[in-house]
């Protein structure tokens, strides 16, 4: 029996999935099985599969589309190893990642769920940005509050806690936001500091653009494990109108609400930290709060530049560093010259890239 499960749910994933299984298969660590469940693509997903030649790389056929949590439990299903290993069809791990991950787990039996920071790369493979996460547990318990703090195909679990707990719901659009939001509220988590994985942004994503129906259930999906978050992080229920606001910073937030949902989340802040003496002074957790006033004015730099220079200011009032961070400087770039500021950084991205290759 190896030690690591890898699952890889595949639906219309042939264009990239050659690199995706490439990654996993030079890993430095060796003793492994690969589960590829094709979710009945209509592609040659499943040719592609079958072109490897490694016993370690398993495809199992879907009779018909179960959607990415239904073929997700079945993959766990399948899995015999006391660890598993999510994997996109259309990411990249670096070539250490199982070996890391699965070390820092051993050394630390008491976490269940790890992930890693991430590099976002585009269709070609090149870099455009970085996906930053907390850390630790108290950070990442805050973080959650709102978003999704752990990067799909970073995380590595064991597989007898998330089977314990009764695996994937059965929502459609944030099934991992929820599962992972769950496993935190009672076990220990964590997401080392290491880029383990090239994230790949492109129009034909597996999660692809959500419209009409798709985005009401996930806003409503979305809705209800913040709302859920919420209550259960401090232990009592919150007005409809707060949970709304609290969910704006996953759903979107308009410059005409940014004091307001600021104002909200402060409050919340003081009341988390006088609940949990733990994050009081955390370095991860100021870091925490400053990335998500920098994602705020991120998000409003194409529409309302003062409103997303405000976000900005007051993400460096919590972590002064952000403004100096690559992070800081593309959001900075995009409120000054909008798309020209974005380009440039990614520029700079490949042009680093190139240089440490």
């Amino acid at each position: 029996m190896p030690d690591l499960s890898v699952v890889m749910p595949v639906y219309n994933g042939a264009r990239f999935l050659h690199s995706a299984i490439d990654s996993i298969l030079v890993q430095t660590h060796a003793d492994f099985e690969l589960l590829v469940v094709n979710d009945a693509s209509q592609d040659e997903s499943a040719n592609v599969v079958r072109g490897y030649d490694d016993p370690r790389v398993r495809l199992f056929e879907n009779e018909s589309n179960l959607g990415l949590a239904g073929t997700l439990n079945r993959a766990l299903s399948l899995a015999t190893a006391p660890l598993v290993a999510r994997h996109d069809q259309d990411d990249v791990s670096h070539p250490r990642r199982f070996e890391w991950q699965i070390g820092y787990l051993a050394r630390h039996p008491d976490i269940v769920l790890l992930g890693s920071q991430a590099t976002v790369i585009d269709e070609a493979g090149n870099p455009i940005g970085q996906l930053d996460v907390s850390l630790q547990q108290a950070s990442i318990r805050w973080a959650l509050i709102f978003d999704n703090t752990f990067v799909h195909s970073s995380v590595m679990f064991r597989r007898e806690v998330i089977l314990a707990a009764g695996g994937y719901s059965d929502f459609r659009q944030c099934e991992d936001y929820e599962l992972w939001s769950r496993i935190a509220l009672r076990y220990q988590v964590a997401n080392l500091p290491d880029r383990l994985l090239s994230y790949r942004q492109h129009g034909a994503s597996m999660m692809g653009s959500l419209v009409g129906a798709k985005a009401n259930r996930s806003i409503a999906e979305n809705r209800f494990i913040i709302g859920r978050m919420l209550e259960q992080v401090f232990g009592h229920s919150f007005p409809d109108a707060e949970v709304d606001l609290a969910a704006r910073l996953r759903l979107g937030i308009d410059g005409a609400d940014l004091n307001r949902f600021w104002g909200l989340y402060k409050r919340l802040l003081r009341e988390y930290m006088a609940r949990y003496p733990e994050a009081n002074g955390s370095p991860d957790l100021l870091r925490t709060v400053g990335e998500h006033a920098r994602r705020i004015s991120r998000g409003l730099s194409n529409r309302d530049r003062a409103a997303a220079l405000h976000a900005l200011v007051l993400g460096c009032r919590y972590d002064p560093r952000l403004l100096i961070s690559g992070r800081g400087l593309r959001t900075l770039a995009s409120i000054v010259s909008g798309n020209r500021g974005n380009n440039l950084y990614a520029s700079l991205l490949r042009w680093r890239a190139s240089r440490s290759g």
